[in-house]
């Protein structure tokens, strides 16, 4: 019997000792040598529309709320040479969309490195980029030489996974912001006070809702109803009565008419929300430039405002965070700026980005700790 357990001991103290080399060694980054500890970071990339010339640029930011500029240079070793309108992140890359000239940059999100440009016929005045499954959606203006009659313009269809075209879908109007609920994309229009409601089974647009002014930013929230902000534009300037936050009610694409706030939201009326669209802030212009929050739930915007600031171009909100990023704009020959909040509104920085500021985009994801 000794001589038995002696064996059995001895076994289980072998295969002990391979077990945990084993797990020791799945522990191990094959290309170091060293223990494979990760970590999660967030990028918060700064989407700089640029001058007259051009100049489009991309801030970038990290934990810590250092902000580097010129950051799409600095890695690619040239600028962009094109004006920013957004930049969205579609899997693991940055789709961003460029006039003058017209084209839509295909980054690496993790470094900003170039993987591949799409231009040509194809892509005219593109404007946002909407992810959706393995495709992404870009609103692009067509050319455009008499605004108010805008026939040409389009979505155009991404296959993200091969990053090329696929088709494209008429939308007259010049669609801009987008956003989505099921087959459902609802776009604002800049040559129309409209929302186009696109049906992307059918590739056809099969509603317009008119308003009595322009449509600003747009955001599904997630009981699936559609915000929007209703804006004085250099094309459609109104008054403050007609400005203000609207909601469709997209089971039956109808205004939902419990709720219209008038509120002056000047020319930039933006969104901000978080993952899962449960809470979403809009920014606005009365009183020199206010952030509300909105209860999605009781359907009611908060007039008492989480931030005051003056020239807000666009408001964003970092998932990791829980922050909320702020852009100021400082005309077309002036850099931007960032300051960034807590959601509760208390001010944690403030820095210099490009000129024009148009969104931050922000993207997490997991890797080997330095």
């Amino acid at each position: 019997m000794t001589r038995v357990f002696t064996c059995t001991f001895i076994i289980a103290c072998i295969l002990g000792f391979v077990s945990c080399k084993k797990k020791t060694e799945t522990k191990t980054a094959s290309n170091t040598g060293k223990e494979s500890a990760t970590k999660t970071y967030t990028n918060a990339f700064i989407i700089n529309g640029g001058d007259v010339n051009g100049k489009g640029e991309i801030s970038s930011s990290d934990s810590t709320l250092t902000v580097i500029n010129d950051a799409y240079k600095n890695v690619n070793g040239a600028t962009i040479g094109a004006n920013v309108n957004s930049a969205t992140v579609v899997g693991g890359y940055l789709y961003v969309a460029c006039t003058n000239p017209d084209k839509i940059l295909i980054l690496n999100a993790k470094t900003l490195a170039l993987v591949k440009v799409l231009q040509g016929a194809d892509v005219v005045n593109p404007q946002y980029v909407l992810p959706y499954a393995d495709l992404a959606y870009v609103s692009c203006w067509g050319l455009v030489s008499d605004s108010s009659n805008v026939t040409g313009s389009y979505l155009l269809v991404i296959d993200a996974g091969k990053q090329s075209i696929k088709s494209k879908i008429a939308v007259p109007g010049g669609p801009t912001k987008m956003d989505r609920v099921g087959v459902y994309i609802y776009a604002s229009l800049k040559f129309k006070k409209e929302i186009s409601i696109i049906d992307i089974q059918m590739d056809k647009v099969v509603k317009n809702k008119s308003f009595n002014a322009s449509v600003g930013d747009i955001v599904a929230d997630s009981l699936q109803r559609v915000w929007f902000t209703l804006v004085s534009s250099s094309l459609f300037p109104v008054s403050s009565n007609d400005q203000g936050v609207g909601v469709i009610n997209s089971e039956y694409q109808t205004d939902d008419e419990s709720i219209l706030f008038p509120v002056s939201v000047g020319s930039a009326g933006t969104f901000a929300y978080n993952t899962n669209k449960t809470e979403i802030w809009v920014s606005t212009n009365d009183g020199g430039g206010k952030v509300h929050k909105i209860d999605i739930s009781s359907k009611r915007l908060d007039y008492s405002p989480v931030i005051s600031a003056s020239s807000i171009s666009k408001i964003d909100y970092n998932p990791r965070t829980n922050r909320l990023y702020v852009l100021k704009s400082n005309g077309a020959n002036a850099n931007g700026e960032l300051s960034v909040y807590t959601s509760s509104g208390s001010k944690l920085s403030s820095s210099a980005v490009g000129i024009l500021p148009r969104n931050t985009v922000f993207f997490t994801y997991t890797a080997y700790a330095d």
